[in-house]
C-alpha cells in the first residue's frame, strides 16, 4: 500500500461511513497532523510553544493553512488547540480536513488497518510514523474498533519498550508532546461544553 501522511491516514481511519468525524476525530486530525509536521522536523515544541523551523515540505502541502497559522508567531498547544477546536464554528478544523482529503473510500480504510495490522504484528519496532499513527488513534478512541485484544496487548508491549529504548529519545520526545497536544485539545473541548 502506498502510505499517506499521519493526518491522511488519521482522517482515512476515524471518520465514519458518512465522512463525518466526531469530536474526538476532529481533535486527532489536528494533533496528526502537528504530528506529521514535528517528524518532518517543520515545527519544534521549544519553552511550551510550537515553532516553525523550516519551510513546509511538498509531501504535505495539504498542510498549508495549519503551516501558515503556525508561522504567523510562536504559539502554545493550548491556543492552537483553542483555535482549531472551539468557538462559535469549527471551520479551521474543517478547512484543515479539506485540504487533507476527500471522504475516504472503504477499501482504503481496510487497505490501512490491514498494513498497520501487519506492522503491528511482524514488525519489531513501530516506525516514527505508525508511533504517532496508533497513539493518536488511541488517545481520541479509534484504535480499538480495528484491533483485537491480542493485538491491542501486542501493540502496548511494543510501545512500552520503544518508548523506554535508549535509541528512540526523540521519538519518546514526539509522543510526550502529541500526548500532550490531545490532554490540551480534550480539556479546551470539555471546558466549552
Amino acid at each position: 500500500m502506498n502510505r499517506k501522511s499521519i493526518g491522511q491516514e488519521y482522517v482515512i481511519l476515524a471518520t465514519n461511513k458518512k465522512g463525518k468525524l466526531s469530536s474526538d476525530g476532529k481533535v486527532g486530525v489536528v494533533v496528526a497532523a502537528l504530528a506529521d509536521l514535528m517528524i518532518e522536523g517543520v515545527v519544534v515544541l521549544e519553552k511550551k510553544l510550537l515553532e516553525i523551523k523550516k519551510d513546509l515540505p511538498a509531501n504535505l502541502n495539504h498542510l498549508t493553512s495549519l503551516y501558515e497559522y503556525l508561522n504567523e508567531k510562536p504559539r502554545k498547544m493550548d491556543s492552537v488547540m483553542s483555535d482549531y477546536c472551539l468557538g462559535l464554528t469549527d471551520k479551521r478544523v474543517k478547512a484543515l480536513v479539506a485540504e487533507i482529503g476527500d471522504v475516504p473510500k472503504a477499501s482504503d480504510k481496510e487497505m490501512l488497518i490491514a498494513t498497520i495490522k501487519d506492522e503491528i504484528m511482524q514488525k519489531e519496532e513501530l516506525s516514527a510514523h505508525d508511533m504517532a499513527l496508533v497513539f493518536v488513534m488511541q488517545e481520541t478512541k479509534c484504535l480499538k474498533q480495528y484491533l483485537s485484544k491480542y493485538e491491542l496487548d501486542t501493540l502496548k508491549v511494543k510501545l512500552k519498550a520503544m518508548r523506554k529504548a535508549p535509541q528512540n529519545k526523540e521519538l519518546r520526545d514526539m509522543i510526550i508532546c502529541v500526548d500532550r497536544m490531545v490532554m490540551c485539545m480534550m480539556a479546551c473541548v470539555i471546558a466549552s461544553s
